[in-house]
């Protein structure tokens, strides 16, 4: 054997040994997955799963492409409520799909409708999936502030028609002057709508009140 022929066999046997080496080690998938970014039968993956044009892409089923860039991974998503569902009194932060054929979890928080008792209350629906109803805290004789049905100045609000001094005593959030009633009486009254006539944004149910005219 000459030295050409030596140095064939050494080169061999050292590919030979680097390539056991990795498929015991684990780095090469003879399966061709790692060359996509997926572990086989883990359920998890690399943090490239999120192709460009495919956010669901290089995922295995049943799992979604969570976070961004190099902390991306694919997780299995659920629905959590920190008000624990439909508690109109506590405010709330809910986290899950916003669709069923959604590719990220996505948060919303309940709120309320400017100058309004409305409250918009998130809360976990089947499937992961998140769905809001919207709730008039004035049923309750509360208002609605913070994303939560409260009392006002810490009493029962006063419904519509009764006589008040300020906004904040109101479910409705509007305490305006009674132009059919009685000269020099406040009451509480429902937000205008758009295109009603208007001198401050209490007055309209949308918040905006622009150039005297609800907006």
């Amino acid at each position: 054997m000459d030295e050409r022929d030596f140095a064939k066999y050494a080169f061999l046997i050292i590919a030979v040994v680097a390539v056991v080496g990795l498929l015991t080690t684990g780095s090469v998938d003879v399966t061709g997955f790692a060359a996509r970014g997926v572990v086989a039968g883990a359920g998890t993956q690399d943090h490239n799963c999120r192709p460009a044009g495919d956010n669901r892409g290089r995922c295995n089923a049943g799992l979604f492409c969570d976070g961004q860039g190099a902390l991306a991974r694919c997780r299995q998503i659920r629905c959590s409520d920190t008000d624990s569902g439909q508690n109109f009194n506590v405010p709330g932060t809910v986290t899950g799909l916003r669709t069923a054929n959604a590719a990220t979890a996505t948060s919303a928080s309940d709120s309320c409708r400017p100058y309004s008792a409305i409250l918009t209350e998130f809360y976990c629906a089947p499937n992961r999936v998140y769905s809001f109803v919207t709730h008039n805290c004035a049923r309750d004789g509360k208002t609605c502030q913070n994303g939560a049905c409260a009392l006002c100045e810490g009493q029962p609000c006063l419904g519509l028609n009764a006589a008040c001094r300020y906004h904040t005593q109101c479910a409705s959030g509007l305490c305006g002057w009674n132009t059919g009633g009685p000269q020099n009486i406040y009451v509480c009254e429902e937000p205008n709508p758009v295109g009603s006539i208007c001198y401050f944004n209490q007055e309209c149910a949308s918040g905006r009140c622009v150039r005297e005219r609800c907006a």
